[in-house]
């Protein structure tokens, strides 16, 4: 590539990271751009994140917020929600809590989401539960794929009380 720019590098990441049989050739280039020299922006780190999600390749999360640290962009919304579905899907469950837990009033639907289906992921279950009835307490609409999710967390533990006001709560915002 003649120039090695964000968008060239954007492009072949984003376009690698979507199809299963290429993914690792997606933190091929990755590695590529940290080993020339490109400071990577959100959107490669979005990109790579998603990537490393498919392959759960928990240490190179690990390495990639890093990198997202390093790059200042750590408190964006957007990059802390892919972090979450990262770590989440790479069975990572403290790192998403701590990154979780310190957005406190950024979180947006991704984020609660990405936390709850973390925890279906490692069959956490009661946490799943939890978080779920939280969002409730604050007023929070839950959408389909989170009352589900809750409702499956909570016939897991076999809490018939709270999946009835889970359902209450599902009743009343018409879902």
């Amino acid at each position: 590539m003649p120039e090695d720019d964000q968008v060239s590098w954007n492009t072949i990441i984003g376009s690698l990271s979507v199809s299963e049989s290429s993914i690792s050739d997606a933190v091929k280039y990755y590695l590529n751009v940290m080993r020339v020299g490109v400071s990577p922006n959100r959107v490669i780190f979005i990109n790579i994140l998603a990537a490393v999600s498919s392959l759960s390749l928990g240490k190179v999360s690990q390495q990639v917020h890093a990198q997202v640290i390093k790059h200042h962009i750590a408190d964006d919304t957007t990059i802390e929600n892919a972090l979450l579905a990262c770590y989440g899907k790479c069975g990572e469950m403290d790192e998403c809590e701590q990154i979780f837990f310190r957005m406190s009033d950024r979180k947006d639907d991704v984020s609660w989401n990405s936390m709850i289906s973390g925890y279906r992921h490692k069959n956490l279950w009661h946490k799943a539960m939890v978080l779920g009835l939280f969002m409730i307490q604050r007023g929070q609409k839950l959408d389909h794929f989170t009352f589900v999710t809750v409702l499956c967390a909570c016939a897991s533990i076999k809490t018939l009380e709270r999946g009835m006001e889970l359902h209450a709560s599902a009743l009343g915002a018409c879902l």
